[in-house]
C-alpha cells in the first residue's frame, strides 16, 4: 500500500494509528481497535539492532526508557492502551516523557498512567514513534542505547519496528 505523507502531521497520525493498529492487532482487528488494544507487541529499534525496554527491568517509577539486546520477555512487551498509551507490560506503568518536556533530549521514562499527551503515541507510516506532545521522534541515543525525545529526521535511530507478541 503506498501512503502519501505530505499531508502534515494529523494525517500521518491517522495513518499511524492504522499501521499501529494492524501491526498490534493483526488483520480483521478493526473492532478490537476501537475499545483499545490488549495485544502487547515487542519494539525493535531499526537502527540499534535491540529492543525498547526499562532500565534493567524496573518496576519504579522514574526508570529510563532503553534499548536492551531482544528476547521479547514481559519486560520488553507493550500495550497500546484506549488513550494511545505505551504500557509496559512487565510494571503497569506507561512510557512518558519526563515532566512533559518538549526540548530536544527529554529523557523517556515510566510512571503511572495519566490521561497527559506526555504519554501519548502515535506511529507514521515510515515507522516513527511520535508524542503527541510535542510530534518529536522517540530516539535511541548513540553510544548507549538510552531513549530520549528528538526532532524527526528519518535516521534509522529513529525508526521501529512493532511485532506483535
Amino acid at each position: 500500500m503506498q501512503i502519501s505523507l505530505d499531508r502534515g502531521w494529523a494525517a500521518d497520525a491517522a495513518v499511524g494509528a492504522v499501521v499501529l493498529a494492524v501491526v498490534m492487532a493483526g488483520p480483521g482487528a478493526a473492532a478490537t481497535q476501537a475499545k483499545g488494544l490488549k495485544a502487547p507487541v515487542v519494539i525493535s529499534g531499526a537502527g540499534s539492532r535491540g529492543c525498547l525496554a526499562i532500565h534493567q527491568a524496573s518496576r519504579s517509577r522514574g526508570k529510563s526508557a532503553v534499548i536492551a539486546d531482544c528476547h521479547g520477555k514481559a519486560s520488553q512487551q507493550w500495550v497500546q492502551t484506549s488513550l494511545k498509551q505505551l504500557q509496559a507490560r512487565h510494571s503497569g506503568m506507561c512510557l512518558e516523557i519526563l515532566n512533559a518536556n518538549k526540548k530536544r533530549g527529554a529523557p523517556v521514562i515510566q510512571s503511572a498512567c495519566l490521561k497527559d499527551k506526555s504519554q501519548q503515541w502515535y506511529v507514521t507510516a515510515k515507522g516513527e514513534i511520535r508524542s503527541k506532545l510535542n510530534h518529536m521522534c522517540l530516539s535511541v541515543q548513540s553510544g548507549g542505547g538510552r531513549v530520549t525525545m528528538n526532532g524527526c529526521n528519518g535516521s534509522p535511530n529513529q525508526i521501529w519496528e512493532l511485532k506483535k507478541k
